[in-house]
């Protein structure tokens, strides 16, 4: 959800804080300090701008907030094996969430003068918050909180659910496709003999109030390699702001509902 006094996305803002809070130098003036904070600004109120805040945030830098200062400023590569040590803010039910931030001086402003930063491409960041969920510069005036499905949408990655037998799943055709994900998607399975069969429909969750895009592949290959492939097509896709559910069930198995991706093959 973006700040701001004219949202009204269902997701929790950011909050100020209560005094002893964790937040003690937040403040309420928020004057952009850069290109990116300037579409932060105008997506609050202006719809249209989400995207294009979206896209340079992605392709630009974001900060996070340290426990420890380092002696001196440098530039490093981030080893995949290494564990991040980000500062958190309260969540509104009572846990710990990542913060991050839209320039340096934001991070002054939330924990003080002095505190330690990093400075990291904002795609990579995020990816790395994606299980956990994010906020944009928590306390302040202007800024966005994801929970780990709408970073995972923001990102083009699958959804992790864990089914349970009750859960009710409404799956249909979309009435408005997204044609360009669908000819993307078909591009890829295409060239995958393993995979036979695949659905594409919008799945609505009624118990989370929730509504995703559903790619049903019916596959020899394990899930998670599938999974893996569809994944580089989503991630470059316009997903319009839902997030994917991929589901793989060995070759045979009952058809799917909605848009056919791939029609089966026959050896």
């Amino acid at each position: 959800m973006f700040g701001g006094q004219q949202s009204t996305s269902k997701e929790q803002a950011p909050e100020k804080p209560e005094s002893g809070a964790g937040l003690p130098n937040a403040q309420s003036e928020f004057t952009p300090q850069n290109e990116l904070e300037q579409l932060l600004v105008l997506a609050a109120d202006d719809a249209s701008k989400r995207n294009e805040f979206q896209q340079e945030m992605l392709n630009g830098d974001l900060f996070i907030a340290t426990p420890e200062a380092p002696e001196n400023s440098r530039l490093r590569t981030i080893q995949t094996s290494e564990n991040l040590h980000i500062r958190t803010v309260n969540r509104p039910d009572g846990g710990q969430i990542p913060a991050v931030f839209s320039s340096e001086a934001r991070i002054a402003e939330v924990f003080g003068t002095g505190t330690g930063f990093m400075r990291m491409s904002g795609a990579d960041l995020l990816k790395i918050l994606v299980n956990d969920g994010a906020v944009l510069n928590p306390g302040l005036a202007y800024g966005v909180h994801w929970t780990p499905e709408a970073l995972a949408a923001l990102l083009g990655l699958p959804v992790r659910r864990t089914i349970e037998k009750a859960t009710q799943i409404m799956l249909g055709t979309p009435s408005e496709p997204p044609e360009q994900l669908i000819e993307a998607l078909r591009r890829s399975l295409d060239s995958e003999p393993e995979i036979s069969e695949a659905w594409f429909a919008l799945a609505i969750w009624p118990e989370i109030d929730g509504r995703s895009w559903y790619i049903d592949v019916r596959s020899s290959k394990p899930a998670d390699e599938v999974s893996k492939m569809l994944s580089n097509v989503l991630h470059d896709a316009e997903l319009n702001g839902l997030p994917v559910d991929i589901i793989v069930k060995n070759n045979g198995e009952a058809e799917g509902v909605g848009i056919r991706l791939k029609p089966a093959q026959t050896h």
